[in-house]
């Protein structure tokens, strides 16, 4: 039987793959009611960047780039932190949104092979 978060990270996981099937973008809100935490939850973040490692690792995108802030459109800062230790390089503020818009079809590619 699994432990709680590993539940949490494989529900999670299901549900943003198939959001990126239909070529779709989500949020905080939406992604934190799957599994039942607070959009602001400290542990929604870290179950996001879990999902983010775990698919990079295996298929070289980073899943939760399709979990955007409503009001901003792409990840907040603690996904480019991640992005910059998985890709070994730099984000600056300014590469932020061409970087968020690459990983964005990265995901959908390889959502729909």
């Amino acid at each position: 039987m699994k432990n709680p978060m590993e539940h949490a990270v494989d529900t999670l996981t299901e549900w943003l793959w198939s959001k990126a099937r239909a070529g779709a973008l989500t949020n905080y809100t939406e992604a934190g009611a799957v599994i039942g935490l607070d959009p602001q939850s400290q542990i929604l973040w870290g179950i996001l960047g879990e999902i983010s490692t775990r698919s990079f690792y295996e298929y070289e995108v980073m899943l939760s780039v399709i979990v955007v802030n409503q009001k901003e459109g792409y990840p907040g800062a603690s996904f480019f932190t991640l992005a910059e230790e998985l890709h070994k390089k730099d984000i600056d503020e300014p590469d932020r949104l061409p970087f968020f818009c690459s990983e964005v079809q990265g995901v959908f590619r390889k959502a729909n092979p």
